[in-house]
């Protein structure tokens, strides 16, 4: 068994459980363990994570998933050791991250089968409040500005000023040809 590398994979679920995270804040999460499709044997858990920050990101990749909080009565139990979500597929995106100096993949993304394309489209009147919102924002921003003139971004050094090349029509040597 080996874990699966950075890129996109379509997977199943294999297993979940409930955990903490070691360390000093002992943050509950739900583990949940995937096999490649592609390579049966390659395998990498997403942590989702039940602090009050990551708390509804969590609920909503468990809902993806098939997990169903209304009908198990909002029990995280019910994903602890059994075959709850067994079997559901979905695409995941795992990422290399560094932890102690060495790049470890990471499950940074779980999404529906097929997901990840297009979502549903902002309404006309939105886009354009939210165009002007972001112009602000981007026209503020630091950094280069491009030239708004077409042809080469630099300027030509003045005339005496360190540029000791000449000038295209000036002849290197005396001679008329």
């Amino acid at each position: 068994m080996s874990v699966l590398g950075a890129g996109r994979h379509k997977v199943n679920v294999v297993g979940h459980q409930l955990g903490r995270s070691g360390g000093e804040k002992q943050t509950p999460y739900v583990a949940v363990l995937f096999e490649s499709e592609q390579t049966i044997g390659d395998r990498i858990t997403w942590y989702g994570y039940l602090s009050d920050a990551a708390f509804e990101r969590t609920v909503s990749t468990l809902r993806l998933l098939g997990w169903e909080p209304e009908l198990h009565d909002g029990r995280l139990e019910s994903l602890h050791n059994t075959d709850l979500l067994h079997g559901r597929e979905a695409d995941i995106v795992v990422e290399l991250e560094d932890y102690n100096g060495q790049a470890r993949p990471k499950v940074k993304w779980v999404n529906a089968l097929g997901g990840g394309g297009l979502g549903e489209g902002m309404a006309a009147d939105e886009v354009l409040q939210f165009s002007n919102t972001m112009r602000q924002k981007i026209l503020s921003a630091k950094g280069p500005q491009p030239s708004a003139r077409p042809g080469p971004s630099r300027q030509p050094a003045a005339a005496g000023a360190g540029n000791n090349r000449k000038p295209l029509n000036q002849p290197d040597d005396d001679l008329p040809f």
